[in-house]
């Protein structure tokens, strides 16, 4: 999902499951059952079965051999710029969407989740030290616009992302960290609760802080604090969409895809509320690189 002119949103891919074009980037979403949720009573199902261990799914894409692995999180406090995510359990996935399912019971361990998404000025460092490569040339593109020190790193690829993770001693979220990092054990449908957004995310939508459509850039991060995560990371929903570490599937219930690792969150030119949901899933592919990807990593 590139942008492929200065002027030209980037397109789905056929046979994605359920996607969507949005304002600026298109997102996952399912075609067959659009209905905006409205509580989050329609996250548990009757019957989940034992909890998933999210430490022990093989979902997780292996690093390549020339990146280290980062030291395991000891409980002994986060490093600066990062939030504690207490290990918990929670209802994993959505009812709107095919690739939101199967509803399962998922265990999270403790772990570390950078409070923000990595900035320009962040990813800039990694690119200095000569561990990371400089990121795509791209319509609205942060890297090396004066004034974007502090807005999210955009347009990297997935190696890109997890170069800088790498270069920083940590690694990128799996599906299941993110979700629950984003969401927490209470089944919200997005960071901050039920609602759908409005001037609490960097997005595009109605009642954001710019105007429906307006908007033409990613905000500096950390702008809306209201639009936090149970556990205080911003951005979650809008600004950038993230990487994790899991390649995609049809179902959670299927083999994933290495070729095809997902990234979350929605983004600034999002305009359809749904496409911040915390559930909602993009199928990528290692090369895709635009204005509405970024990264944050874990450890």
């Amino acid at each position: 999902m590139r942008d492929s002119s200065p002027s030209s949103p980037a397109r789905p891919r056929r046979g994605q499951a359920g996607l969507l074009a949005a304002l600026g980037v298109s997102a996952a979403v399912a075609a067959g059952a659009l209905g905006c949720e409205t509580s989050p009573s329609d996250a548990v199902p009757v019957d989940a079965g034992p909890p998933v261990d999210a430490a022990a799914t093989p979902d997780a894409l292996a690093p390549p051999p020339d990146l280290p692995s980062p030291p395991p999180y000891d409980g002994g406090g986060c490093p600066a710029g990062m939030s504690e995510v207490p290990a918990g359990t929670f209802m994993m996935g959505g009812t709107q969407n095919v690739d939101e399912g199967p509803l399962r019971s998922v265990s999270v361990r403790a772990f570390c989740m950078d409070t923000t998404e990595v900035t320009v000025d962040a990813y800039a460092a990694c690119v200095g030290a000569g561990a990371c490569s400089a990121t795509a040339a791209l319509a609205q593109c942060n890297a090396g616009v004066a004034g974007r020190g502090a807005h999210p790193i955009n347009c990297v690829t997935y190696e890109q992302a997890r170069r800088h993770c790498a270069f920083a001693g940590k690694r990128l979220p799996t599906e299941e960290e993110w979700e629950y990092a984003a969401r927490g054990e209470d089944g919200r449908i997005y960071p901050w609760g039920g609602y759908v957004p409005t001037a609490n995310a960097c997005w595009s939508g109605p009642g954001n802080d710019v105007g429906v459509g307006d908007r033409r850039s990613t905000c500096p991060v950390g702008s809306f604090p209201a639009g936090a995560s149970p556990f205080g990371l911003h951005d979650m929903a809008g600004n950038v969409m993230e990487w994790t570490g899991s390649g995609y599937s049809v179902r959670y219930d299927l083999p994933r895809d290495p070729a095809a690792p997902v990234y979350r969150g929605g983004a600034w030119s999002h305009s359809d509320p749904r496409l911040l949901r915390v559930t909602t899933r993009v199928r990528g592919s290692t090369t895709d690189a635009n204005n509405a990807i970024g990264l944050r990593c874990a450890r």
